[in-house]
């Protein structure tokens, strides 16, 4: 399912439509809701309207549905560069390809995903813990007021990526990295 714009008496109209072959074989599409005219949905929801979602089977894991939904978006809404944001459930070194493409040092799309510190390697671990390069959230010096503590870094990291042959390489993927530690001592990664 998608969903379709039409422009009528000039303003944007949302429909869900379905997706689907006639018998001989012509794409067609079946009409599954009306949403609206856009700006009017705007109006009624300021956290923005969903433009696409699919259904997948409930045993279908989050990181197995990510590429083919990141495709029908790009491929149905015309998106050019993307950046996508998700959690831990997404992240694997196949979908960290997928949005940057065989040349890393100039990424195709970006990614903001959050990971957890417990699962880092050593190196990590040891640059979170280091209390050397933490500000205050706002950039400024860290005082007995202050909340959370940031700092960041550009780092190259490998990353398992599985071949078209079915085989693993490692691959090397440039990211920012920024981490986020409330000042009483819990944790988060972002990668970007």
């Amino acid at each position: 399912m998608r969903v379709k714009v039409e422009t009528r008496k000039g303003r944007e109209y949302l429909t869900i439509v379905k997706s689907f072959r006639n018998e001989e074989g012509k794409p067609r599409s079946k009409h599954i809701k009306s949403l609206g005219f856009l700006d009017e949905l705007k109006n009624e929801y300021h956290d923005g309207v969903p433009l696409h979602y699919e259904i997948f089977p409930g045993n279908t894991l989050d990181k197995e549905t990510f590429r083919s939904v990141i495709g029908q978006v790009r491929k149905n809404y015309d998106t050019g560069r993307i950046i996508a944001v998700a959690d831990m459930g997404i992240i694997t070194g196949d979908n960290i390809y997928y949005l940057v493409g065989s040349k890393p040092e100039k990424p195709q799309n970006g990614y903001i995903f959050s990971f957890s510190v417990r699962g880092g390697t050593k190196e990590f671990k040891q640059y979170v813990l280091d209390e050397n390069g933490y500000t205050a959230k706002d950039g400024s010096t860290l005082d007995a007021e202050s909340d959370f503590k940031i700092k960041e870094r550009f780092v190259a990291r490998d990353i398992n990526v599985t071949m078209q042959n079915g085989k693993k390489a490692k691959k090397k993927v440039y990211e920012k990295q920024i981490v986020y530690r409330r000042c009483a001592g819990n944790y988060r990664r972002l990668s970007i």
